[in-house]
């Protein structure tokens, strides 16, 4: 892979660089190929615990390659917008937690894969937004929805409309980030939320995600609660349960 370093542990741990540092990471036609390529794999793997998104250099990634999109014709746009849709949607129903660490400037189409993300941590320099607006563009990649969503159509609509970037702190006040890392303990930091994530049985991340799409938010609250309860149910009597419950009574 060239715009991409993929580094997997024997813990199940996958760690993605976005590694176009001179370029702050911008997203090309190239990296995301590579990008999409990787996330249809991954999500086959049954023994992958969890996947860290993280850029190279300066920047988590800093949106799309502009030097790129300005000599995009029509349908070239349409083909790239169709796959980081594609790529988004893969996080997001990825049958494992997708944790941003972002390292730096998440900008325009990276910060909307970052919140396509289950969790977000960010350094405190990072800089994070959304400034299609000042390119006479809106984001195109489910970054209008996600932003609703995650924190409100106020929050939405500041970020959307004034184009701004964001501090990690304005970010955490904001419920987008949850979590702000020093960067001497950066690396320590994620290692302990690694250890915590990894070890949550697949068969309840994929329940919660699941419970959690936002493809339910047209059922009315009793509709989803009854799916919690038949997924709660469904669980009770798997192999992992039985084998955690009594490990904790053992333990007691």
């Amino acid at each position: 892979m060239i715009c991409l370093d993929y580094i997997r542990d024997a813990s199940g741990v996958a760690r993605v660089y976005f590694n176009r540092p001179s370029q702050y990471n911008a997203m090309n036609t190239a990296l995301m190929q590579e990008l999409i390529l990787l996330l249809q794999e991954l999500v086959k793997e049954e023994d992958l615990k969890l996947l860290v998104l993280e850029g190279r250099g300066k920047a988590f990634m800093a949106g799309a390659d502009i030097v790129e999109y300005a000599r995009f014709s029509e349908s070239d746009f349409t083909q790239f917008q169709s796959t980081s849709a594609r790529i988004y949607e893969l996080i997001e129903q990825a049958p494992f937690p997708v944790l941003a660490a972002i390292n730096g400037f998440a900008v325009g189409g990276g910060f909307e894969i970052a919140l396509a993300c289950d969790l977000r941590v960010a350094k405190p320099a990072a800089k994070m937004g959304l400034p299609e607006v000042k390119l006479g563009l809106i984001p195109g990649g489910g970054g209008t929805q996600r932003l609703i969503e995650l924190a409100g159509l106020s929050v939405a609509r500041e970020l959307l409309l004034t184009g701004r970037l964001y501090s990690a702190r304005d970010m955490y006040n904001r419920h987008l980030v949850s979590e702000i890392i020093e960067e001497e303990v950066w690396e320590n930091r994620l290692g302990e939320i690694m250890d915590e994530l990894r070890v949550i049985p697949r068969q309840s991340i994929k329940k919660i995600k699941a419970l959690t799409s936002s493809a339910l938010l047209h059922e009315s609250f009793t509709q989803r609660l009854n799916r919690e309860a038949q997924a709660v149910n469904e669980l009770f009597n798997t192999p992992v349960a039985t084998e955690k419950i009594q490990s904790f009574v053992q333990k007691k």
